[in-house]
């Protein structure tokens, strides 16, 4: 499989799962919370759910990349999408990072500095190297 093929399997997963969680945490956020191991009492369920518009975000471009990629028979949208998307992840995986390191988040989310440095990294990498092949 040619970095294409992985770069649009990527773009599912990761799609799906920022989705999922978005539509989470702003439809049921003392759940999703839950999932994450975290007391929703601990948390105002407004800003978790303006929190969940932002994951949303993020994992319906995915889509919106792999949909306009068909159409174009081309992935240079979707190469635009992991560039956005990549550098979105890294700036949160700093801040989610560093509240947790100063005590103003608790541990319990390292889950989210943790994937998004990597899935970031992984994006910005493939693309800002050149390794992100547009046309078959």
């Amino acid at each position: 499989m040619r970095i294409s093929g992985y770069a649009v399997l990527w773009s599912k997963v990761f799609g799906f799962v920022d989705t999922i969680t978005g539509l989470g945490l702003i439809f049921l956020p003392a759940f999703t919370l839950g999932l994450m191991g975290l007391d929703s009492a601990d948390y105002s369920l407004s800003l978790v759910m303006f929190i969940g518009a932002f994951v949303l975000g993020v994992g319906s471009l995915y889509f919106m990349g792999l949909l306009l990629s068909r159409r174009e028979k081309s992935l240079v949208a979707l190469r635009h999408v992991w560039l956005a998307t990549g550098w979105v992840r890294i700036c949160v995986a700093i801040v989610t990072g560093a509240l947790i390191a100063r005590g103003g988040l608790d541990i319990r989310w390292v889950s989210v500095p943790l994937t998004d440095a990597l899935v970031g990294g992984v994006q910005l990498s493939v693309v800002l190297w050149g390794r992100f092949t547009c046309h078959e």
